[in-house]
């Protein structure tokens, strides 16, 4: 049972950080091309702000849906 609970939580954790790496990349894309047109910089901590809470929202929402998914 313990290693199943930390198979999964290791499982989480890596989709987590695909998630992260791939939101933080679009996100900073993002944020560079507002930059650039408007003049207006978001400061670090609401940018990593903002990529953590969609990450997370966006892992959670991937463990929630496998969690109800019909086995074949």
């Amino acid at each position: 049972m313990k290693e199943v609970f930390k198979v999964g939580l290791l499982t989480w954790f890596v989709i987590f950080l695909m998630i992260f790496f791939l939101t933080t990349f679009i996100l900073w894309v993002g944020t560079s091309i507002w930059w650039l047109l408007t003049n207006i910089m978001i400061d670090r901590n609401m940018f990593m702000l903002i990529t953590t809470t969609i990450s997370l929202t966006l892992s959670l929402l991937a463990f929630i849906g496998s969690a109800f998914a019909k086995e074949k």
